[in-house]
């Protein structure tokens, strides 16, 4: 039996023993992000398990490896994404958790897996052979696309996870999910090209280091990503005109929604805990002893605002304030920007504009004049 180990496939090898080995990391990562990780850790095992099948396809002259291998990769193509979708909404929505409904998610991986298989691999025809096959990439050419579309529309909508929780979000990024993302449907296209276009056994060799580079990306930024929501409940976001519909069967009433409000707006007056850069919307419920869902439901009620506009108009407030004060005709607009909460220089500009119309430096001016 001839073994060809070349190059290229020695490099695969190691990515996939990569993916292999931050997956068994990931898994043992019990404290932090455990749902995530587990997650990740099962899209790297079915990542390195397609390059090694790719590989091993490609070096040892076994009939069924070389018959089936894009199949088997077809099949992880179609399992990986859902999961990659799974693993986004972990990271974005607040009391994430697997349920019972997440499994209809793998119905098509099942499908193929347990019933389409099958029969290729029973099947002497090889026109059946190939009409199984062609189905199963028809999944493939189906199911990513739409799930990458998915993981695009939970990633849009995740601002508004942040400033339901957040009263600065400058330094919570997800841009790392944007290039797997981009790296899930190089590979979707790339697997195109190389069924129907491309049909010499060693190429599409680069899809396939890329591939590797990406798994080792995944699990590099899946071991640093924080655990975003850690302790939260989900809060559902705030939409025009939807306000007493959302709020229908709370048990909150407007007794104790009025008295829960005016201890928020004596705690914000003698304690000005907006000046807390990193103020979450647990921390100040704890402060006034209320569940996060109910000081929700009062901000977005008596306010007409979600947490982090709240807080941010509440910084805008005082920052105004200090833009008055003549002693501070010389301190500069970022100082006073970090002193009333801001994280960032770029953030209060546009909190200040949002709120008043005008940048800081204008406001400063126009006071002045007048």
């Amino acid at each position: 039996m001839d073994v060809i180990f070349s190059a290229p496939n020695m490099i695969l090898l190691l990515g996939a023993a990569q993916g292999l080995v931050l997956g068994f990391v990931l898994l043992k990562q019990s404290k932090r992000n455990k749902l995530a990780n587990r997650l990740l850790a099962f899209i790297l095992f079915f990542f390195s398990g397609s390059i090694a099948a790719h590989v091993l396809a490609h070096s040892f002259p076994i009939p069924f490896l070389t018959d089936y291998h894009p199949t088997i990769i077809a099949l992880g193509l179609i399992n990986l994404v859902p999961l990659f979708y799974l693993y986004v909404q972990s990271l974005t929505e607040p009391g994430f958790n697997f349920s019972r409904s997440k499994i209809l998610h793998f119905v098509p991986f099942l499908i193929c897996l347990l019933f389409i298989l099958p029969i290729s691999i029973l099947t002497t025809s090889g026109a059946t052979k190939d009409l199984v096959r062609e189905i199963i990439f028809g999944f493939v050419f189906i199911i990513p696309p739409l799930y990458i579309v998915l993981t695009i529309i939970t990633l849009r909508r995740f601002p508004q996870s942040l400033r339901q929780n957040f009263s600065s979000i400058e330094k919570i990024d997800l841009k790392w999910i944007q290039f797997l993302v981009f790296g899930l449907v190089f590979m979707w296209v790339g697997s195109a090209l190389i069924h129907y276009f491309i049909k010499g056994i060693n190429d599409g060799q680069v899809i396939w280091i890329f591939t590797s580079i990406v798994i080792y990306l995944m699990g590099y930024f899946g071991l640093a990503q924080p655990e975003i929501f850690k302790g939260l409940e989900p809060v559902e976001p705030l939409e025009k005109n939807s306000v007493q519909s959302k709020y229908q069967k709370s048990a909150l009433t407007d007794t104790l929604s009025d008295s829960c409000y005016q201890k928020l707006k004596q705690v914000m007056r003698t304690k000005e805990l907006f000046l807390m850069n990193d103020l979450t919307l647990p921390t100040l419920a704890g402060e006034l002893k209320i569940s996060t869902h109910h000081l929700s439901q009062v901000i977005n009620e008596k306010r007409g605002q979600s947490f982090y506009d709240y807080i941010n108009s509440q910084r805008i407030e005082k920052a105004q304030e200090h833009l008055q004060l003549p002693e501070n005709i010389h301190v500069s607009i970022a100082t006073i920007g970090f002193n009333v909460g801001f994280n960032s220089l770029s953030a209060f500009n546009k909190a200040f504009k949002k709120f008043t119309g005008m940048t800081p430096s204008q406001y400063r001016s126009a006071y002045q004049k007048s």
